[in-house]
């Protein structure tokens, strides 16, 4: 039988139950949706007739649910003709009856999730160092 020994263990999962999670996850998220937002904005604008559209994504502020925390990245307000630019924004991502779907936001989540990995391990490595010998 093989024999595991890890040394460590006890003083890297005693500093993680130090981490102030109320405080580093909305600072990890608010430090990468502009990365996200970004690519929605590009992809939106593909799309523009007046770049209204790709002009009203915005991202939210970092909030906690019973989930965890969240923060998102929509359109948000109406066009010139009272037409809010989040129906617009489904009718691109999901079609209608009379319109192909073209999405913009799962493609720029896909797109952006490796450059937030990183930001966020930068982020938490960062907190880390904050707490000593990590």
């Amino acid at each position: 039988m093989a024999d595991f020994n890890m040394q460590g263990i006890d003083d890297l999962m005693s500093a993680l139950n130090t981490l102030d999670t109320d405080r580093i996850a909305p600072t990890m998220l608010e430090e990468v949706v502009p990365i996200l937002e970004e690519n929605v904005k590009k992809r939106t604008a593909a799309h523009k007739a007046t770049g209204a559209l790709a002009e009203s994504m915005k991202a939210s502020k970092a909030k906690q649910t019973k989930e965890g925390y969240s923060i998102s990245v929509r359109p948000t307000g109406k066009d010139n003709k009272g037409v809010s630019n989040m129906e617009k924004a489904c009718y691109l991502e999901y079609g209608t009856s009379k319109q192909t779907a073209t999405p913009v936001i799962s493609p720029a989540v896909r797109e952006s999730e490796e450059a937030v990995a990183e930001k966020m391990q930068e982020v938490f490595e960062r907190e880390m160092k904050k707490l000593g010998d990590f």
